[in-house]
């Protein structure tokens, strides 16, 4: 009896955790040369959480690319583990390696982006907020520039969330700034997924991988040489 119980809880917790979210906060902000970015995800209300702050983006010019600064924390409950730092240089080689590597992963798996299309259709946006301060210097191209981002900014607007449910009215806005030369922006949006269509798409895409001819090894080869 007692194992038939144990079975029940466990059946009662796989689907409790199936039907729980994984909710998500992207933010990121650019004001005169200050960047910080981070992603915060939360599961089962909070009780575990993952932190990805980026305080600091160092742009090295053309030739040297950026490195970036960041800081990593897990917290399970009300216990936090010990946070992650960690510094990455990104030169225009490396970035030119990832661009190919992509490329290649996303060959090697079968109809990549109806998968892609598929999955963003179950994903929940509960807020989207976009704004930035532009300014030139000319007022002339001040305006110019500021029809041409809004022309940028309703495109990908438009693109994501013919797939993704938007749950709340989006704040986008750009303020001209026709006396200066300014450019700031700060983004942030909040989303969620249930965690079992997370998991049955992660199956799925493990599927698609291994339809593509020569893609288990490809996707094996490239994930070892990126670690490398």
């Amino acid at each position: 009896m007692i194992w038939l119980w144990l079975v029940i809880f466990l059946v009662v917790v796989m689907v409790g955790l199936g039907l729980s979210r994984l909710r998500v906060h992207i933010f990121f902000s650019r004001v005169k040369d200050n960047d910080h970015f981070f992603v915060h995800l939360k599961l089962l209300g909070g009780l575990i959480s993952y932190k990805m702050d980026v305080p600091i983006l160092e742009y090295r010019g053309l030739f040297g690319g950026f490195a970036i600064k960041m800081k990593s924390i897990l917290r399970i409950t009300k216990k936090e583990m010990q946070p992650k730092k960690q510094k990455e240089q990104f030169t225009p080689e490396r970035i030119s390696d990832i661009y190919r590597w992509g490329r290649v992963l996303l060959a090697h798996v079968r109809e990549f982006t109806s998968w892609l299309h598929h999955m963003l259709t179950h994903v929940k946006c509960t807020e989207f907020r976009w704004n930035t301060r532009l300014g030139i210097g000319d007022a002339a191209e001040t305006a110019l520039a500021t029809g041409m981002l809004w022309a940028v900014k309703s495109t990908l607007f438009g693109y994501i969330f013919q797939y993704v449910h938007l749950e709340a009215k989006p704040k986008l806005s750009i303020q001209p700034q026709y006396n200066h030369p300014e450019f700031s922006t700060e983004f942030s949006c909040h989303a969620s997924i249930r965690i079992g269509y997370l998991f049955y798409s992660m199956l799925v895409l493990l599927w698609r991988i291994m339809k593509s001819k020569g893609g288990l090894k490809t996707w094996g080869s490239v994930i070892f040489r990126a670690q490398g």
